[in-house]
């Protein structure tokens, strides 16, 4: 690679990837400060709802109409509108 286009031959200095190092060290010492507050199993136990509220709110609220289904079969009909 060019000098003056940044990075090396091997494309190890990506765009976005000093941020992803951020992220991932952030996420790192959540946990292990976690682990040291609350022990293992409570963290395992917010790891667990953590992951359960995540794939809840990727699956049916990323849609308003799929909100609305599922508000209409947990609640009586019309109660939600």
């Amino acid at each position: 690679m060019d000098a003056k286009q940044g990075g090396t031959a091997d494309g190890s200095n990506r765009p976005g990837e000093s941020r992803s190092g951020w992220i991932g060290a952030l996420a790192g010492f959540g946990l292990a400060l976690s682990l040291i507050l609350f022990g293992v199993l409570k963290t395992l136990f917010l790891l667990v709802l953590s992951a359960a509220g995540y794939y809840i709110g990727r699956r049916f609220f990323s849609n308003r109409k799929e909100i609305r289904d599922l508000l209409d079969r947990l609640l009586p009909p019309g109660r939600f509108r």
